[in-house]
């Protein structure tokens, strides 16, 4: 590692900085693709999915002692004879 002492000169700054047209090209959007507009459907299209079995197998699985409930991890499996 190195240390010591240094001197810069500022040639441009903010929007005219490399830098900063950068950060400007990437803020203006234009309309979505099809691709992009298909593939907001589809992820749409998931999380509905998502949001409706979620719920639904909790209930299915509730009371959490009952029978045909999941077990997972050490000391559920079922005792055999």
């Amino acid at each position: 590692m190195f240390s010591g002492t240094a001197t810069a000169v500022v040639v441009l700054t903010g929007d005219r900085a490399v830098l900063g047209h950068i950060a400007e090209s990437i803020a203006v959007r234009g309309p979505p693709s099809d691709f992009e507009a298909g593939l907001s459907r589809i992820a749409r299209l998931m999380l509905a999915i998502i949001a409706e079995m979620a719920p639904l197998v909790f209930l299915i699985n509730w009371p959490p002692s009952g029978a045909g409930a999941i077990r997972c991890g050490r000391g559920h499996a079922p005792a055999h004879s």
